[in-house]
């Protein structure tokens, strides 16, 4: 008796507990003009950007291990917002920024233009395509991993390591006050690295150093290379704790719960 009474007050808990834990929404990114999209397919990507035209928007492309979207061409007032673990964005079109917050790796390929790139979190981005003029590209991520194969100008907020392959010729680098910049440059051409207190210096062709916040260069030529594998990371990119990749997965452990101890709760109400 004892058993079924506390069955019956561990099934109510865990009914109430699966409830409220099913109305907690993923959070928004609020966009500008109130409009707030949320895709996984290439197919729903398609039909938002449809949706938003000409109007402004954050749509957030949503996946668990692996994405691969395609920005298609057109001129679209939006802000594309990446999460997930790995993560492939190819651009055709016009896009107000592209801000990347992964767990893991990021490659995007700008075929088009993009007036901004933000990395939020990350292990490391790769950044191609045939573009000519320098993407700015806002780095808010803690050591992560940049490997540039086109032009983009940084600006460094937290500590970064960058590599420079050929492609990435017309790249420069701004770092931020208390900031440091491991600079790989693979290019045929020096690269300038400015610091907080407005000191330029250059990175030549075939260097790799560390460039320190009171401006001195490091070599670190026979360090091992990195390509971001090896970066830690906060796992903090959708809000969600690292035991569920993304909303649905979320979603459907709480369902599952839910189901099961509403049974749980009858079986034993009954008997």
């Amino acid at each position: 008796m004892k058993n079924k009474t506390l069955w019956k007050q561990v099934g109510a808990a865990a009914i109430a507990a699966a409830m409220v834990m099913s109305t907690v929404p993923a959070t928004p990114v609020q966009a500008a003009g109130g409009k707030t999209l949320a895709v996984s397919s290439q197919k729903q990507l398609n039909q938002a950007l449809k949706t938003v035209k000409g109007k402004n928007a954050v749509i957030t492309v949503k996946a668990g291990k692996n994405v691969k979207i395609t920005i298609p061409k057109g001129t679209y007032k939006v802000t594309i917002r990446v999460v997930g673990k790995k993560a492939a964005v190819v651009n055709n079109g016009t896009v107000k920024e592209i801000v990347v917050n992964s767990k893991g790796t990021v490659a995007i390929k700008n075929n088009g233009t993009i007036k901004k790139v933000t990395v939020q979190n990350a292990k490391s981005v790769s950044f191609s395509g045939n573009h000519k003029k320098a993407v700015p590209v806002v780095v808010n991520a803690e050591d992560v991993s940049m490997i540039l194969a086109a032009p983009a100008k940084i600006t460094a907020k937290k500590d970064v390591n960058i590599v420079l392959k050929k492609g990435a010729e017309k790249s420069s680098i701004t770092c931020t006050k208390n900031v440091q910049a491991q600079v790989d440059n693979q290019t045929k051409k020096a690269i300038s690295v400015k610091i907080a207190d407005g000191t330029t210096l250059k990175v030549e062709s075939g260097e790799s150093c560390t460039i320190t916040p009171k401006g001195k260069k490091e070599d670190t030529s026979g360090e091992d290379k990195t390509d971001g594998k090896d970066q830690k990371t906060d796992d903090t990119s959708d809000g969600f704790p690292s035991l569920f990749e993304n909303a649905e997965e979320c979603q459907l452990v709480v369902l599952f719960f839910r189901q099961f101890f509403f049974g749980q709760f009858f079986w034993w109400n009954n008997s």
